[in-house]
Formats: structure tokens, sequence, C-alpha cells
């Protein structure tokens, strides 16, 4: 703990060493004022270290290549959950219900006006029929696919299982 007087009003002031930089305020009187250089204790430096041993030369074996000593453990595979696999087969069955639907619009129910079909927006019924078979073949390609995500993460979850 560093001591000294405020130079207003004479009260003592105390403050540890920490703080013997700092201004500090006067209790009394408010006024802030540092304590005197010669009570802040003087840091005391670290002696200059020993110079460091220089290195020998390298030789030629230390820039051959050497093979690692542990090889990396192999990631393990990507396994997609159980619930992810049904969203993409439902999401499949989805769209074939939409492809279907807008095929049997296309061909089945028709409404005849002056000899051409007019559906919605779509006078033409053959461009109609084309996109409702994509929409309907992308449906089933991808409940195709969720059905092969389900089917590879079963055999993955039986084969972690033995």
């Amino acid at each position: 703990m560093i001591h000294w007087e405020c130079r207003q009003c004479g009260e003592g002031i105390e403050v540890p060493e920490s703080l013997a930089s700092d201004a500090i305020e006067c209790p009394q009187c408010g006024v802030f004022s540092r304590p005197p250089e010669e009570l802040i204790p003087k840091v005391i430096t670290a002696p200059e270290s020993a110079p460091k041993p220089k290195l020998p030369p390298p030789d030629n074996a230390a820039f051959s290549p050497v093979a690692p000593l542990d090889a990396a453990p192999p990631l393990p595979p990507l396994v997609r959950s159980m619930r992810d696999a049904r969203s993409i087969t439902i999401s499949g069955r989805v769209f074939t219900l939409i492809g279907v639907a807008l095929c049997l619009i296309a061909f089945v129910i028709p409404t005849a006006r002056n000899g051409t079909h007019n559906i919605g927006l779509i006078n033409n019924r053959t461009v109609f029929a084309v996109i409702a078979s994509g929409i309907l073949v992308s449906g089933a390609l991808v409940y195709g696919i969720g059905l092969g995500t389900m089917a590879i993460v079963r055999a993955m979850q039986d084969k972690e299982g033995e």
C-alpha cells in the first residue's frame, strides 16, 4: 500500500501499489492527485537472458519425405436419418399425385369449346399434357430416390448394429 496526503486538503490517501500510476480522487475534497514519484515502487526488469545456443546445420535426412507415423482414422460415412428419407418419399408421393391429377385434367376432363380444348390459361392440350407428364415422372423419380435412401439408411443401421 502507498500512503500520501492530498495536496488540497491534507487528507491521508491510501491505495494499493497496483494503482500507483493512476490519479486517485481524495475522499474528502474530491480533487484528483497522484502519489509522489518517490513513493511509487520502481519496476524491476528481468535480467537479460543468456543467448540461445546455435543450432547445428541441417543434414539431408531432415529434408527427405517421411511417411506419417499414424494414419488418421477414416471419417464416418454420411448417414441421413430415417426421418429425412421419409420426407423425401412423402414429397415424391405428393409430386406423383399432383402429376396424376394434372394428367387427368389434360386427358380425361378436357372442356370442349368450339372444337378446341381450353384448360385455364393453356389452350393447347398437348403442351399441358407434356407438363403434367413431366411433373408425374419427376414425382415418381423423387419417390424412388426416397425409397432408395430409406433402404440405404436401413442397411447402414443394420451394419452398425452388428
